[in-house]
């Protein structure tokens, strides 16, 4: 199955990752919403009941929109960023440099795109009012510009301390 999958993904990468999008996400937000119901009913010693369980199916709408907004976005965003970065930093010669260089502009850059995408779906299928997802995606710019996702560029940095590039360690075209 996993072969079939990345053979899928080789030849229509586009197409797959968007339902790998919606699979995922749907389903992580179905189970978000029915894990507390069922906790609760077993907290109270109830007799598990499935069939009285709700779905907000207006929310799981709203995170697989983020979901297929979020795929495509950083898509195309690794399209146009990894080969400009590749030109700038060798990943051959320095594969921790380049990581570093792409982490940091993802979550410096690409980072406020997602946001700005998150917070206006969010508005646009009825989470707030304009003005509250502007003061949302506000502050949220803030933050990201001033933290950069520092735990993320220190896992970069630790994972790959010490450790040499080498020559067939370079990405897919495509991934």
């Amino acid at each position: 199955m996993l072969k079939a999958y990345q053979h899928a993904l080789q030849k229509n990468p586009y197409q797959v990752k968007v339902a790998s999008a919606v699979v995922i996400f749907s389903i992580g937000d179905l189970l978000a919403q029915l894990y507390p119901q069922f906790v609760k009913q077993k907290e109270n010693h109830e007799k598990i009941t499935p069939s009285l369980y709700t779905i907000d199916a207006k929310r799981t709408l709203v995170t697989v929109s983020y979901g297929v907004f979020l795929t495509t976005s950083v898509h195309h965003w690794w399209q146009f960023l990894e080969p400009r970065v590749n030109r700038l930093v060798d990943p051959v010669k320095s594969k921790l440099s380049n990581a570093f260089v792409k982490v940091a502009l993802d979550q410096s850059v690409g980072a406020q795109f997602v946001n700005m995408g998150f917070f206006a779906i969010q508005g646009a299928m009825g989470s707030g009012s304009v003005t509250h997802v502007s003061e949302r995606q506000r502050a949220s710019l803030v933050t990201e510009v001033c933290f950069c996702d520092l735990p993320t560029l220190a896992l970069v940095r630790s994972a790959h301390a010490g450790r040499r590039a080498e020559p067939d360690e370079t990405r897919v075209e495509g991934d």
